[in-house]
């Protein structure tokens, strides 16, 4: 969907036919990358005997090395290029670039993403549904390394539109998302279809979902048992390998082996394998592939259109598996063998056993994809330096033609949402967090070597660390309740190893968890001079309180009539607090892990907080609080926890507190429900009852924790408030808790003084008020530079402050004292730069934080909310409220050159890499059109008009439903006029004509040709959270 520098969009051709024939021919090709093993006639590959499997040292063949040193040398040439950058070009020259977003587009297609697009490319290219299977009317697959889902989605729509008539039953595998144990680096976060299909997901018995462990080997089997034959297993696992690229094939080489072991264990003669593999090179592949081939009729290495072609990836597809029989010995071996060293030591197959003839075929398999890999690599390099308008135009026909062609040759169709694996639709909260990889590869190399601290320091958190450090926050969090329909009778204990550490949780941010652990990491490394000379930060003591001061205010709410606290702290006993409405009761203690990277994991800690929770509620009485200390809510058995909390109370919140626990969560208005009692002291009994190494890891089902609800966050206890489930209070709480001084303290007393001289030196700590925003600023610069002429007088500089002051704290300040007047002074002294005394507002802007600086700046070019709107269009084609990373360059490029406004390359891509940095915080390369609009005035930003609407999915069809009288999908300008007056009289807001009129033209910006359609409106309304 990359157009190029401002050209105008060409309406794609009808048919891939349109184009000219050599556009075509190259696309042909494009989806033409496979090649088979085929053993030569009147010669017969066997597989050896398996007395001689596992026995030999690892061997190497000289040719293929030749072939892998030659790819590292020109991968080499990648090292200094900054990763984001180059993903970006290569995103915009990949032939096959659109095809996934046309799908998107046209298809309806259920999670369809990257890997969808490949498997339903590998479905349509070979014959992976058994003869057997279509006859028997029943097709069950097994899908490894499965998540997000993709490939069972595709699968789904695959045998939903091709009229194939058998009853479809499947079983995945992947490292459960949803386990505090698993690393990120290995285990894909997004839950969008794991979650409303957890019954499908084998995670194994002690719930990490690792297939490389043999137990889980076995237990799968058992698992899929109820299968009367497994006709397919697809295996898509990778981890993540940027920090030795080069040896990505070894590295990955157990894993494959475990699921290739796995696949011939589960499948039936005839069934299909699909497996992921990389470079060929190794002894490893050579014997994996070798085996594959005297296993299965045929045996193809694939390499999809849409598979990007510089890189390594290939799919070995293996069709009509042969009996078990001959391979049972072999495959009794290897199952003993199994896992994660399953090849450390040995190769699989000495190199005398395997055919020369193999060799010679392998060699050539080889040598084609390399040959493709590295003229894609080089042709991307000299792109990358220069790109004609030609090149570019071709490009953009070739990723049209490519799509087209997709749709064309693999007879994509719609599929209704009725039929999609999740009926109701993915889950909109699901997560979708990848691992943020910044900057070159060599700098990525040179930062591993480097002090924690200094890792920090030039890391991508050391401005919000800086900005967080000076802000002052609020931290309450607050949900009402209790909850409704939730089915008691569902929730079970789910047991697993112990937890060694907390790597993740399903309620936070996973890259400000990483961030704590290496934190907490290196606490010991913090003297207690160090930390007793350490500042206190500003964000963190708003919300912070003694205990006295909290249990005062919590008891000072109308409702409490008497309050028990859990006490397990001796800050919290003795307390001068004067009535009777307090009653204490012995609660956990706070033991060193509260401290350390296991937080709030450690199963003793977790029996006594249980133990004391049940004991309170036992002997509560109606209308009564309760107050619980809490380390932290990292894990799904706190989260359960809490849950079962909101169960029985009006409404919970979290507080911080100075001394003994971290937080505490205030509970008001007991009910009585004594299904949870119940329920907490079987967990209790289970708990008792475990064996050493194994652990009671939640008691409330996954699909209520993380679901939410249809309310936001309200205010302190004694307020109002809506109510939500508990995942969204977890969520804001960890954000809560890790923006605290749990990370910070542990930061910042890493952060050298010479590191905070380097920054004070670029921007005065006392001149950065990062309370203020871009709004802020320009309200009170308007009133000083009222011709326009873009600077103020140095003497209007105190009036200047003075008014800022006004603004952001209100008139009860002291604007006159003499630190005010050093920093005007100091200001003036380093940011003057003519002898007139003028200053300018890009030299005064930079008081604002780095974000609202450049904000402000870019504010100043950008004309009306339409052109905005009209840019977006063209890239947002398929209206689903984003525009690809690769994309905004040229989107920046049309919206600037309406303002008349062109730049070189060089200030583009600087444009184009703030706005990332600031907008795509998850790394998914999805720009959102309500964070986007942000770079527009707030008077031009219409969407922040709409954001007290918050309409739901039902609500907004029932809605346009209404207006759209005629069915037709779309309604016209009157009809919105009329659409807009109802919302606003709906939500009591005052209809304003004039600004009624723009809104109306923005939106309207977003149809075509007058036919607002319904996903366009969606996007405006209720399907983007408001900025």
């Amino acid at each position: 969907m990359s157009r190029g520098r401002g050209t105008k969009k060409r309406q794609p051709p009808d048919t891939p036919e349109s184009h000219d024939e050599g556009i075509l021919d190259e696309v042909k090709q494009l989806f033409s990358k496979v090649r088979e093993y085929s053993a030569p006639p009147g010669c017969e590959w066997c597989l050896p005997d398996h007395s001689v499997a596992l026995c030999d040292q690892p061997w190497s063949h000289p040719p293929l090395q030749a072939l892998k040193n030659s790819l590292n040398e020109v991968k080499d040439r990648l090292s200094d290029k900054d990763l984001s950058v180059w993903h970006q070009h290569t995103c915009s020259t990949n032939r096959a670039g659109i095809i996934t977003s046309h799908l998107r587009e046209t298809t309806n297609a259920e999670l369809c993403t990257q890997a969808w697009a490949k498997f339903y490319e590998i479905q349509g290219t070979f014959k992976l549904l058994s003869e057997t299977a279509l006859q028997n009317g029943e097709f069950n697959s097994v899908h490894l390394c499965e998540a997000p889902g993709a490939f069972i989605s595709a699968l789904n729509h695959f045998l939903q539109t091709s009229r194939l008539y058998c009853d479809w039953t499947w079983v995945a595998n992947t490292l459960n998302p949803y386990h505090e144990a698993n690393a990120r680096s290995c285990t894909i976060a997004d839950d969008r279809l794991i979650a409303h299909t957890l019954p499908w997901w084998f995670f194994g018995s002690d719930n990490t979902g690792d297939i490389m462990l043999q137990k889980h080997l076995l237990e799968l089997q058992v698992f899929v048992s109820n299968m009367r034959r497994v006709d397919l297993v697809t295996a898509d696992g990778s981890f993540d390998c940027q920090g030795d690229p080069g040896e990505q094939e070894s590295l990955v080489a157990p894993l494959q082996y475990c699921e290739t072991v796995c696949a011939l264990l589960l499948l039936a003669p005839g069934g299909s394998f699909v497996l992921k593999m990389f470079t060929l090179f190794e002894h490893s592949s050579i014997c994996l592939l070798y085996l594959l081939a005297c296993c299965f009729r045929s045996v193809n290495v694939f390499k999809p259109a849409t598979s990007k072609s510089g890189n390594s990836e290939v799919y070995v597809v293996c069709l009509d598996f042969q009996s078990k029989d001959h391979i049972r010995p072999l495959l009794s071996k290897l199952i003993r063998s199994y896992g994660p060293d399953i090849i450390s030591t040995a190769a699989l197959f000495p190199k005398s056993c395997i055919p020369s003839s193999f060799l010679r075929q392998h060699e050539e398999i080889c040598a084609f994809f390399h040959e493709l890999q590295i003229n894609t690599i080089q042709e991307n390099l000299h792109l990358f330096s220069s790109m004609t308008a030609e090149q570019r135009k071709r490009l953009d026909q070739l990723r049209e033609c490519a799509a087209q062609f997709y749709v064309q040759r693999f007879q994509v169709q719609s599929l209704s949402r009725k039929r999609w694996v999740c009926r109701g639709g993915l889950l909109a909260w699901g997560k979708q967090c990848q691992r943020k990889q910044m900057g070159s590869f060599n700098q990525r190399k040179e930062m591993q070597f480097k002090e924690w601290r200094q890792r920090l320091a030039h890391g991508p958190y050391r401005a919000w660390i800086e900005e967080h450090f000076q802000c002052e926050e609020g931290h309450h969090f607050v949900l009402t309740g209790p909850v409704a329909e939730c089915d008691l009778n569902a929730w079970f204990s789910h047991i697993g190893a112990a937890l060694p550490k907390v790597r993740s949780s399903a309620f936070c941010d996973p890259e400000l968890l990483d961030l704590l652990n290496e934190a907490l990491d290196e606490r010991t490394l913090v003297t207690k001079e160090q930390a007793k000379n350490t500042p206190e930060c500003r964000s963190c003591s708003v919300g912070t309180s003694y205990p006295a001061s909290i249990l005062n205010e919590f008891c000072s709410i109308p409702d409490v009539a008497s309050c028990v606290v859990l006490v397990g702290n001796p800050s919290w006993q003795d307390l001068p607090l004067s009535g009777t409405k307090l009653q204490f009761c012995p609660g956990p203690s706070y033991p060193e892990t509260c401290v350390s990277t296991l937080h709030d994991g450690d199963p003793l800690h977790q029996h006594k907080l249980l133990s004391s929770v049940s004991a309170a509620l036992c002997g509560l009485s109606e209308g009564s609080a309760l107050v619980v200390p809490l380390c932290s809510a990292l894990t799904r058995f706190t989260a359960s926890l809490v849950l079962a909390l909101h169960l029985c109370f009006h409404s919970i919140g979290f507080r911080r507190s100075v001394c003994g626990p971290p937080v505490v969560l205030l509970c008001v208005g007991f009910s009585s429900v004594p299904q949870i009692n119940t329920i907490l002291q079987e967990v209790l009994d289970r708990m008792r009852t475990l064996e050493p190494g194994r652990q009671l890891l939640q008691f409330a089902p996954m699909e209520e924790l993380i679901r939410e609800g249809e309310e936001g966050d309200g205010p302190p206890p004694g307020g109002g408030g809506g109510g939500v489930r508990g995942y969204k209070l977890l969520s804001q709480t960890e954000q809560y808790t890790l923006r605290s001084c749990r990370v910070t303290e542990r930061i910042k007393d890493h952060l050298q003084e010479e590191e905070k001289a380097t920054v004070m030196a670029v921007t005065p700590q006392h001149l950065h008020l990062a309370e203020m925003t871009a709004d802020h600023f320009i309200s009170v610069w308007e009133r000083f530079d009222r011709h326009g002429n873009g600077w103020i007088e140095g003497k209007e500089l105190e009036s200047f402050f003075r008014e800022l002051e006004t603004v952001l704290w209100g008139t009860n300040t002291d604007s006159a004292n003499g630190a005010l007047k050093e920093k005007m002074q100091e200001f003036m002294k380093k940011f003057e730069k003519n002898t007139e005394g003028k200053i300018e507002m890009s030299e005064l802007a930079q008081v604002l934080p780095t974000e609202e600086n450049f904000l402000l700046c870019f504010r100043q070019f950008l004309g009306s909310s339409m052109e905005f709107m009209t840019a977006w269009r063209k890239y947002d084609t398929d209206r689903s409220g984003f525009i690809e990373s690769n994309e905004l360059k040229n989107f920046l490029f049309d919206l600037l050159k309406k303002t008349n406004r062109h730049y070189d390359d060089k200030r583009m891509n600087e444009y184009t890499q703030t706005i990332l940095k600031m907008f795509d915080l998850n790394g998914d390369g999805k720009l959102g059109l309500s964070e986007m609009a942000r770079l527009l005035p707030v008077q031009e930003n219409f969407l922040l008009r709409f954001q007290s609407f918050k309409l739901s999915s039902d609500e907004f069809d029932d809605i346009f439903t209404f207006y759209d009288k005629d069915g037709n999908g779309y309604i016209d300008e009157q009809e919105l006029d009329a659409l807009l007056k109802d919302l606003y009289q709906k939500h009591n807001m005052e209809v304003d004509t004039d600004s009624l009129a723009s809104s109306k033209k923005s939106i309207m910006a977003l149809s075509d040709g007058g036919k607002l359609f319904r996903t366009e409106l969606e996007i405006v309304l209720c399907k983007e959270p408001p900025v």
